[in-house]
């Protein structure tokens, strides 16, 4: 029965793909029977399936946990319910779609708390392929888990599985007159439930970089429509894409059927020297997705990597760059040098990190450039305006971008940033001096630039909440910086570097030399000193003892209990 189905599922797909041919071309009727055959021989031959649509699937002696780990070309079905009998109106999947959610793994308080832990597929894993069909009433409904023999799965948890629950719950109200019955209190006594865990083996861990293909399976992804539609489907912005390597970090390249990967100068320089962690046991595991890891101490100096991705024609398909430089980039004024007249220009994301002696260069049009985008004609600007003072920044509870003073973010020298005119553009170089102090005063480490193009009269916003039909953002300079110190109550030699609640400061001159007084509330912390040389800190251990005034002088005092060996 389950293959004759199969073949009217295959020949109603071929006759209603027959208008598709005319339309839409023989390829996209090709990738039509293509997927069909493809669903149809799971659905028949290389299935398991898993079936609880009546009371009498429930049996109390009946195993209540099930665990699957499918292999490359296996599949399993699954039903849960039946909406033509009222007690199969009583059994209820969770969660609802297992398209886009699955359920954390089972706890220890019970079914009903396992069954409200809901989490994203999205999150969970990512895959070239469609693991997950859910199947309709002509094939008997249910849904399809299958694992393709040429998929690729990555997630951050190679050992990750998926799990569902089929509940049934014989006291469960049929009319819909009482929902407060729904499983959403303390723990039902009376529930019958069967839990399904499904694993899959050659799981690749999740990666940064891009590949050709279009498919979300790295973590530097970008938002399709910019950041308005942060809520949206979030796709790589395009197959070239450049990363900056740090210790331990795992990059990739994704090559489509029928390309080839050129590895000629991918974590290799000249002279066939590799450069990746050998002891990476997931190196070369993949056909299509390419995995490299950075050691686990970084790199020592500079380096320029160069991983491809080539077609039949040699060209290349899509591109990742592995750069790390001293003085890093993002240059703004090519995103219309290699603009195709008519084509949508997708978001352009610079993200860079910036540690002590660390440099990045910004090159973005002079301010009001014109351009014209679809035959209508823009102005352009990098906003905030005043670059050397100003940043945009989003806190972790709003949901709006605002301008900021960049002395209100950061505290300290160890930034500064140089503004240079050159032909038809500006450059501005973002220096984080080596020896230096700085102090982030949130927790967003992070700030942002935004160049975008206004229909007319372009102006700096204040706030960056939503894009209207006069603007279109561009692309977004996002600059993180690692602090040298942590941002604390407390004083010192200076005392910009400190918050400044205090109870009490007070400058003084003991013994002839100038000497700062604070007093800090005990009940706030981190507490911190600045004291660099040649000035004395008194007591040299000072977060574990403290000076007091005795008869015979001052005397050090312990504050806590040490450990003495």
């Amino acid at each position: 029965m389950a293959m004759y189905k199969s073949r009217l599922f295959i020949y109603f797909i071929i006759y209603s793909c027959t208008f598709c041919h005319a339309k839409y071309g023989f390829k996209y009727f090709a990738n039509k029977v293509n997927n069909a055959v493809n669903l149809a021989i799971n659905y028949a031959v290389l299935n398991e399936t898993l079936s609880f649509k009546e009371p009498g699937d429930f049996t109390a002696e009946g195993e209540s946990f099930k665990s699957y780990t499918l292999e490359k070309g296996g599949a399993i079905k699954f039903y849960c319910g039946n909406n033509e009998t009222e007690e199969g109106r009583k059994i209820k999947m969770y969660p609802e779609d297992l398209k886009k959610t699955s359920l954390a793994p089972m706890s220890k308080s019970g079914i009903t708390h396992s069954i409200k832990r809901v989490i994203n597929n999205f999150g969970l894993f990512r895959s070239d392929s469609t693991l997950i069909y859910s199947l309709s009433e002509f094939l008997g409904g249910g849904y399809l888990i299958q694992y393709p023999a040429d998929a690729v799965i990555v997630s951050s948890d190679p050992n990750f599985s998926l799990n569902f629950a089929c509940v049934y719950d014989p006291n469960y109200d049929t009319s819909g007159e009482n929902k407060s019955d729904e499983l959403n209190t303390e723990e039902k006594k009376d529930l019958l439930y069967r839990w399904i865990e499904v694993k899959f083996t050659d799981v690749l861990p999740i990666s940064y970089g891009c590949g050709s293909g279009n498919h979300p399976l790295f973590n530097n992804l970008s938002p399709e429509n910019g950041p308005d539609k942060l809520e949206g489907t979030f796709l790589q912005t395009r197959a070239f894409c450049e990363i900056e390597p740090k210790p331990g970090m795992v990059i990739g390249i994704y090559c489509a059927a029928g390309e080839t990967f050129n590895d000629e100068f991918c974590f290799r320089d000249s002279s066939g020297k590799t450069y990746y962690d050998p002891d990476f046991k997931y190196d070369g595991a993949g056909q299509r997705l390419h995995l490299f890891r950075v050691p686990e101490n970084g790199f020592g100096g500079d380096v320029y990597f160069l991983c491809e991705c080539r077609g039949k024609n040699k060209d290349t398909k899509a591109q990742v760059k592995i750069i790390k430089a001293s003085v890093l980039s993002c240059d703004l004024t090519k995103i219309f040098e290699k603009h195709e007249p008519g084509k949508k220009i997708s978001l352009q994301a610079c993200r860079r990190d910036l540690r002590p002696g660390e440099s990045l260069k910004v090159t973005v049009p002079k301010n009001y450039t014109e351009f014209y985008y679809f035959k209508h004609k823009y102005s352009s600007l990098f906003e905030p305006i005043n670059v050397q003072h100003y940043a945009y920044r989003q806190k972790l509870d709003d949901n709006e971008v605002r301008k900021v003073k960049l002395s209100d973010l950061i505290v300290g020298d160890g930034l500064t940033i140089e503004k240079t005119p050159v032909r038809g553009a500006v450059e501005y170089l973002f220096k984080y001096n080596r020896d230096s102090i700085l102090i982030l005063t949130s927790e967003t480490v992070s700030f942002e630039y935004f160049w975008t193009l206004f229909h007319r009269n372009p102006r700096e916003r204040e706030v960056i909440s939503y894009l209207s039909l006069n603007e279109k953002v561009l692309a977004v300079v996002s600059i993180g910086l690692f602090p040298t110190d942590p941002y604390t109550y407390g004083c010192g030699v200076r005392n910009d570097f400190f918050r400044r609640e205090l109870l009490d400061f007070r400058s003084e001159e003991i013994n002839n030399k100038p000497t700062s007084i604070c007093k800090v509330d005990g009940r706030n912390s981190p507490i911190g000193f600045y004291c660099p040389r040649p000035f004395l800190l008194e007591p040299r251990d000072c977060f574990r003892s403290v000076l007091i005034q005795t008869d015979e002088g001052e005397e050090s005092v312990d504050l806590v209990k040490r450990d003495y060996v």
